[in-house]
């Protein structure tokens, strides 16, 4: 992509806008003029982060020269790349002016008090970091975010029966409901989030598949804000990519089925935790490990990622993975005993996962790098190293996933960092709505 001026002020207008999916947040590659190629670290002089986007035309802010001398080489004839399509893009629009909260009376009016509370407290962090921002729908449709992928949270509410007919496309949840319910009955009252443009349908799937009592305003509060803050961090971590890193090509993921099923069930007044090692059907009529169909897992199904390394003879054979699991039931998690694994190419990982409603889009991103990661800043990330973080630090990736892209972009003091720091590889599959049975052996 042309740069269209030399560096003023710190920003770099270049050729490319809107219409070539350019959006605020988008992170670029500059590389010198001399460059052949454009992945890795060679004739690379920096990062920036577009400020400003027009229908052809973007402006993008470069870090301080002080973080990074080589800034002072960016010319108007130097090489521009896209890296990754956004750093989390917007804040997302939290609507609570929903028709069906009205009804409620009362107890909405409660539950939107006590969010409101939260969200401005001082040093709230999905505010100061501009994840979130509280909005309406008159405003909300002049700013013409209705079709922006992931860009709205709506808050709703209902009796459990009528909104939730079928219970396939929610979560199971942390606790029964008395022996063999996992679901409360259907005349209580719960809200939901959901995300995307009003389609007038208040039975589509709820945000994870969860819903919130509305017995208790503040602990239905709570919960809500703090859903909202997964949604927030899982969509910067869907986001996050670096396509001109050289480390990509050297991980390989794949994607098995297992012949077992996890069947859970409520056997007292608490659901039983599922235990991959014992709570399993080892199918009788089962085979080995095989390749998922379109990367398709019916529920109660076990599967299976393996990460390989593939490096060549020629390259340092040693690697370091962070592998994240997105989840549809609103997790992020860290695979594996540790933040970073050692990956070896005499030594691949292989990870048992269970396949649990509700239906829809999940996927490891892998973390690539030389040296181990730095999680540093992302406390939120539960493992066994999850208490030796700092929750001040801030890497590059802490800053990536933990605020917006409007808060990222106007940063001109991000962390140091270079095209081979870190590489970026993705598997997605699919749980679907049908569930897997077997007979047992």
């Amino acid at each position: 992509m042309p740069i269209l001026s030399e560096v003023e002020a710190g920003k770099i207008k270049f050729g490319a806008g809107r219409i070539h999916g350019v959006q605020a947040g988008t992170q670029v590659a500059i590389y010198d003029r001399c460059a052949s190629k454009f992945v890795g670290d060679e004739n690379f002089l920096t990062y920036a982060n577009v400020l400003e986007v027009g229908e052809r035309e973007a402006i993008a802010v470069l870090p301080d020269e002080k973080t990074n001398p080589k800034v002072k080489s960016v010319k108007k004839d130097s090489r521009l790349v896209l890296t990754a399509p956004t750093f989390g893009g917007n804040p997302i629009s939290l609507l609570l002016d929903d028709a069906s909260l009205s009804a409620r009376a009362a107890g909405a009016t409660d539950v939107r008090g006590e969010i409101r509370k939260i969200l401005n407290a001082p040093n709230n962090e999905l505010k100061t970091n501009r994840l979130v921002e509280l909005t309406d729908s008159a405003v909300l449709q002049k700013a013409s975010r209705a079709n922006e992928p992931g860009a709205i949270l709506r808050l709703r509410g209902g009796r459990f029966g009528e909104v939730f007919p079928d219970t396939s496309r929610l979560r199971l949840p942390d606790a029964c409901f008395g022996k063999d319910n996992l679901f409360p009955p259907p005349d209580t009252e719960i809200y939901y989030l959901q995300s995307g443009a009003d389609s007038g349908d208040r039975k589509s799937a709820p945000l994870f598949g969860r819903y919130f009592l509305a017995e208790n305003a503040v602990a239905a509060a709570e919960e809500i804000i703090e859903n909202i803050g997964i949604y927030t961090r899982q969509r910067n971590l869907i986001n996050l990519e670096n396509k001109n890193s050289s480390l990509n090509d050297r991980v390989q993921l794949t994607l098995k089925t297992i012949p077992i099923a996890v069947s859970p069930s409520c056997q007292a007044a608490e659901k039983k935790p599922i235990d991959l090692k014992t709570d399993v059907c080892n199918c009788a009529d089962g085979k080995s490990a095989a390749a998922a169909d379109n990367n398709q897992i019916p529920q109660n199904a076990v599967f299976q990622i393996e990460i390989k390394n593939v490096s060549n003879p020629k390259q340092d054979s040693k690697l370091y993975v962070a592998a994240l699991l997105v989840s549809g039931d609103g997790k992020i998690k860290l695979l594996g005993s540790k933040d970073v694994l050692e990956l070896t190419k005499e030594n691949p990982f292989k990870i048992n996962l269970y396949a649990s409603q509700p239906a829809g889009a999940e996927m490891v991103k892998l973390i690539i790098t030389t040296k181990p990661a730095d999680l540093e800043g992302i406390a939120w990330l539960e493992t066994a190293d999850a208490k030796q973080r700092s929750k001040g630090a801030s890497s590059p990736l802490a800053q990536m996933l933990n605020q917006s892209g409007a808060k990222t972009r106007g940063n001109t003091n991000l962390a140091p960092d270079s095209p081979n720091s870190w590489g970026v590889k993705t598997i997605e599959w699919t749980v679907a709505e049908t569930k897997f049975t077997c007979a047992c052996k």
